[in-house]
C-alpha cells in the first residue's frame, strides 16, 4: 500500500484549456471527456468537493437519475484508473460526496487569484506567468450544464469585479 506522502503531485492547468500534469511524468492523459469536466469543477468548488447529485445532474442534466449516477460512477471510475496509472491519488469519496485531495494538487486558477489579490511585483509576475488564456479555453461537453457553468467562470476570470475577491 502506497502512503500519501509518496504519492505523486499534481498541477492543473485550467488557464488557455484543460492540462493536468503529474510533476516527475509529465502530462496525464485522462480518458473522454466528463473526467476533465469533474476534476475541473471540482477544482473550482469551495473545498475541492461536490455531492455526486450536483456532478451528475451538470453532466448528465438530460438523463434520468439513475442514469446519470451510473454515468458518474463510470467516470469516477475511469478517473481513479488513469489517476493510479499516473501514480497519483487525487479522488477521495465521502459518503455522497466526491472531492479532490488538495494536498496532491496545484492550480494554475489558484496561482493567478493569489498573484492578483497580493498585488507585489513578484505575486503579479507568478500571475502573469500562469495566464495561458481564457478559463477552459475550448473546453466544451455540447451544451450541458457544465458548459453554461464554464461561460459564467470564464466571465467571472475575465471581470475582477465580479469574482468576488
Amino acid at each position: 500500500m502506497t502512503t500519501d506522502h509518496s504519492m505523486a503531485r499534481l498541477r492543473l492547468s485550467l488557464l488557455g484549456g484543460f492540462r493536468i500534469e503529474e510533476e516527475q511524468r509529465g502530462q496525464v492523459s485522462l480518458t473522454g471527456k466528463r473526467g476533465p469536466a469533474i476534476i475541473a469543477y471540482l477544482a473550482r468548488c469551495p473545498g475541492m468537493a461536490a455531492s455526486r447529485e450536483k456532478l451528475a445532474d451538470l453532466l448528465w442534466r438530460n438523463s434520468d437519475n439513475d442514469h446519470s449516477r451510473n454515468s458518474l460512477r463510470q467516470a469516477l471510475s475511469l478517473l481513479r484508473r488513469d489517476f493510479r496509472q499516473a501514480g497519483v491519488d487525487l479522488i477521495q469519496a465521502r459518503n455522497d460526496t466526491i472531492g479532490l485531495k488538495a494536498d496532491a494538487i496545484d492550480i494554475d486558477v489558484d496561482d493567478f487569484e493569489e498573484g492578483l489579490i497580493a498585488r507585489s511585483p513578484q505575486e503579479l509576475e507568478i500571475a502573469l506567468a500562469v495566464y495561458n488564456g481564457p478559463f477552459l479555453d475550448g473546453f466544451y461537453l455540447d451544451g450541458n450544464s457544465f458548459d453554461d457553468w464554464a461561460l459564467l467562470r470564464a466571465r467571472e476570470a475575465a471581470d475582477p469585479c465580479h469574482r468576488g475577491v
